[in-house]
């Protein structure tokens, strides 16, 4: 889904914003019908998108390792707390 959305959308570049959300919603849809499922998702996109403005947005003289690491915490929790949807499933638990 990704590589033929982002051909058709973005043809010789690389795939955005609509590869991403297609593709995931298409995995939420494959996994099943429960809320947790579309909320993880949806918000991982929206996740992705930010965390790429923001790595690109700002410049790191110590090189793009030191960068990495640096981002390496806050990018992890912040996943984790995204995908905890996925496990409860349901809006009532």
């Amino acid at each position: 889904v990704y590589k033929r959305i982002g051909d058709y959308y973005y043809p010789g570049r690389k795939p955005g914003f609509r590869a991403n959300l297609a593709t995931n919603v298409v995995s939420a849809f494959w996994h099943g019908f429960h809320p947790g499922y579309y909320f993880m998702f949806i918000s991982v996109t929206l996740y992705t998108q930010v965390s790429r403005l923001i790595y690109n947005s700002f410049t790191w003289p110590w090189g793009p390792r030191s960068k990495r690491l640096l981002l390496y915490l806050p990018n992890y929790t912040i996943i984790n707390y995204i995908t905890a949807p996925f496990s409860l499933l349901t809006w009532s638990e």
